[in-house]
């Protein structure tokens, strides 16, 4: 609204355009975001030609984003910043090879981050090489990007049983950096919930508690793992408790819609709080995932397939996908279910959700 506001005012706003094309992308009007970019390249060649670039990624039109940033190179745009979003493409499309060749020409050319670093550390552990991958988080131990390195490493580290050595490196974080100590804690109770030990990491966040009584992003990790560890009514009593103190909270809405719909319970009272939580944040991809999630386990796949096709564009998150193929699946249109999942498993193959979806329905898939 504030855009084409502005736009009525300046229709050569460069700002306002770019704005306005991610906001049709949001609503799913293709034709007018690629429309509007286009204008706002004509209007300023550079920023709206990275503008066109994203919001054909945004799209999944991988090869046309590729080709704009590969023609702004030519037309010279700033050689750095066309590498750098190539790399970024390439890695969330799942093309790792590329990805790589890419982080790398930025790092030899001296224009490499630490996050650049972290990038590669990540293409390394999605190679099948741990080694290789823990060795390159090392180097970022003490870098702007230390959380992230340690918390990774630790997670390869824990898939082969180094518990001690794992924890180690986020203890010997926290003791240098207290005023990270909720944070680190958080972290920690994931990671092991990750891994089996949800009970160990419930304990931790029970301490947390004591020393932040009734913090909410401590409350709000506490119902999600109470939920992983398959303590569903205790989750479901945890999240009604905060809802009850917070009875608006959109994410509190979503998360207690979609643990009802998950567990088949309660299903027209938890589209009823989704559908609440939509009306917050009506271009959430979390809660128009629920939403489409809450209708096909009420036998609707068809709208089901529709709104998570919608949640996959704004988010591209894996478990979206996960739903999305099975909703696919359960309408009879297994050959789009299978493209839906092994796009999704290229852009993010170590997704748990993905994984036992993929499974349940292609068990002898490799």
């Amino acid at each position: 609204e504030y855009a084409e506001q502005a736009l009525q005012h300046d229709p050569k706003d460069a700002a306002a355009l770019r704005v306005l094309a991610r906001a049709y992308v949001v609503h799913g009007d293709a034709s007018q975001a690629l429309a509007t970019a286009r204008k706002a390249k004509a209007d300023d060649s550079t920023r709206g030609g990275f503008e066109l670039a994203e919001v054909l990624a945004s799209l999944d039109r991988i090869e046309e984003a590729h080709h704009e940033l590969e023609h702004l190179r030519t037309a010279g745009a700033p050689a750095a910043e066309v590498d750098r979003r190539l790399a970024l493409l390439a890695f969330a499309s799942g093309d790792l090879k590329e990805a790589r060749q890419r982080f790398m020409e930025l790092l030899s050319s001296g224009q490499a981050t630490d996050t650049t670093q972290l990038y590669l550390a990540d293409i390394t552990a999605r190679d099948g090489d741990p080694e290789g991958a823990i060795a390159a988080y090392r180097r970022l131990y003490d870098s702007s990007v230390a959380l992230s390195a340690r918390s990774r490493a630790a997670s390869l580290l824990l898939d082969r049983n180094a518990r001690s050595e794992a924890l180690a490196l986020l203890d010997d974080y926290a003791a240098d950096h207290p005023e990270e100590e909720l944070e680190l804690t958080l972290a920690k109770a994931r990671l092991l919930a990750d891994h089996g030990e949800a009970d160990t990491g419930l304990a931790l966040l029970a301490s947390a508690l004591e020393r932040h009584p009734q913090h909410p992003s401590i409350e709000y990790d506490r119902a999600v793992i109470l939920e992983q560890a398959g303590h569903v009514h205790e989750s479901v009593q945890a999240l009604e408790q905060m809802l009850s103190e917070r009875p608006d909270d959109p994410t509190l809405l979503n998360a207690l819609g979609y643990t009802l719909a998950d567990h088949t319970l309660e299903l027209p009272h938890a589209e009823g709080l989704i559908r609440r939580a939509l009306a917050v944040m009506p271009d959430n991809p979390a809660a128009l995932d629920s939403l489409g999630w809450v209708r096909f386990r009420a036998g609707d796949s068809k709208s089901a397939v529709a709104m998570l096709q919608h949640a996959y564009t704004l988010g591209h998150d894996a478990e979206i996908a996960a739903h999305w193929g099975e909703a696919l699946w359960a309408s009879g249109q297994r050959a789009e279910a299978r493209r839906v999942w092994a796009a999704a498993l290229a852009r993010d193959p170590d997704s748990k959700p993905l994984k036992a979806t993929l499974k349940r329905f292609l068990p002898d898939a490799k």
